[in-house]
């Protein structure tokens, strides 16, 4: 897909499950501004509460995206080796849009970690790897903190680890000690430029 592709397609598909979100954008190579060649439409989504309605009990996103795939627009998306991936942070899937596929890639996360997955999750994948990595070893992740299971941690005196609320991307690279770089800027030739690392 072209950007101009697949910033429509983001739109839709982000449109069509705002109403079950607390916050919802756009991630990826989309976010980017990659021009052309994009594989498929990222999202990151904060899901709304939980809630009763008519008679049952659990998350809205669940039962819109049951409905979608009874509708026959959404479904999983299988890897070469014929896996689904489909848990409660990641879903990989098709999207129908008129004669269109769309293969989409769904993330979830909370509030406290927002920041930290809008981050990595608009990539590209070297430089977010790059960004996780221990500053020992050439990356920017400073000692004393780490990113698992989705979460910036950071060690406290006792040597144990404590969760870093970063509710905006802002604040993920401020504890990290690294300028928000604009996302059409990220690239891992930009970020060994900000760490003066070696290849």
């Amino acid at each position: 897909m072209n950007l101009s592709e697949a910033r429509a397609y983001a739109e839709m598909i982000r449109a069509a499950l705002a109403p079950v979100c607390a916050k919802i954008e756009i991630a990826g190579s989309v976010r980017r501004k990659k021009p052309d060649e994009i594989k498929d439409v990222e999202l990151l989504m904060i899901p709304a509460p939980q809630r009763p309605v008519f008679g049952k009990f659990g998350a809205p996103i669940l039962w819109l995206m049951d409905d979608l795939m009874e509708q026959g627009i959404l479904r999983k998306r299988l890897d070469k080796n014929g896996r689904a991936a489909w848990g409660s942070l990641y879903q990989r899937a098709w999207w129908k849009i008129g004669d269109a596929t769309v293969p989409l890639d769904l993330f979830s996360c909370e509030p406290g970690n927002w920041g930290a997955l809008f981050a990595i999750r608009t990539g590209p994948e070297d430089f977010s790897h790059r960004l996780v990595t221990p500053r020992r070893f050439g990356g920017g992740m400073p000692d004393g903190m780490k990113q698992e299971d989705g979460w910036l941690w950071r060690m406290t005196k006792s040597t144990d680890w404590e969760r870093v609320g970063v509710q905006e991307e802002s604040d993920y690279f401020s504890a990290l000690g690294l300028p928000c770089l604009p996302p059409p800027e990220r690239d891992l030739a930009r970020l060994k430029e900000l760490f003066r690392v070696k290849a």
